[in-house]
Order: C-alpha cells, then structure tokens, then sequence
C-alpha cells in the first residue's frame, strides 16, 4: 500500500516551506509513486528526512559546491584522485567547474567517466 504524503504533513515539519517545495509536495504524490518512495512508511521517513536536511527544511533551492580538494576527494572517492580519474585541485573552492558535473555528466558510470570530457568541457 502506498504511503500518501500530505502538504500539511510536511508544512508540520518545515512550517517556513518556500513555495516551490509546497507546489511540488501539493502536486508531487504521483512522482513518489512513481519512484517507489512512497511504498513503505520507512522509504518515506528516508527521503523526507534526507531532503529536509539537503534544502534547510525545504527553504534553499541551490547547494553550496564550494569543497575544499581534501573535501571533494571524501564525497566522491570514485571521481576524485587517489580512486578517481579527477584532480581535486583543480576544482577545490571552484563551484562553476564543478556544477556542470554534478548536472548530468556525473550520471555516467565511472568507468565511462572518459566521455565526461566530451560533453561541453564539462570535468576537463
């Protein structure tokens, strides 16, 4: 049985919801469907807590992509140096080289992560 998840059960955990985090709750049952999150009341709690921690009880839109090298290599060892392909000097403190990845590129398997260079510079 799917769990419904109702604005008015979230606007109780982040009363300071902005309005694009309302609209896309007040709309979005059919995409956790969709996803499988609403299947159990464990994956809900998951995901609400998690997303409540990333966007500041649904208030920020943006993240900060401003890591430190030593900082980048520990979220993502498999991109960056020693595991990774990737110099993590080169996009320490450097937000606009690192967001192009983390829009699409990223999605690519590591192994591929030679094709990552073609797509618009983006990871070169």
């Amino acid at each position: 049985m799917k769990v419904a998840v109702s604005i008015d059960q979230v606007e109780t955990l982040a009363p300071g919801i902005s309005a694009p985090y309302r609209a896309a709750f007040s709309n979005g049952q059919a995409v956790l469907d969709r996803y499988g999150i609403s299947a159990t009341p464990l994956r809900v709690a998951h995901f609400v807590a998690q997303t409540l921690h990333e966007t500041g009880a649904y208030l920020r839109l943006t993240e900060d992509l401003d890591y430190s090298a030593a900082r980048l290599v520990v979220v993502w060892p498999l991109r960056f140096r020693p595991k990774g392909p990737l110099d993590p000097a080169l996009y320490a403190h450097r937000p606009q080289r690192l967001t192009p990845c983390m829009a699409g590129a990223w999605a690519i398997p590591v192994p591929a992560m030679a094709m990552c260079t073609a797509v618009a510079g983006c990871c070169s």
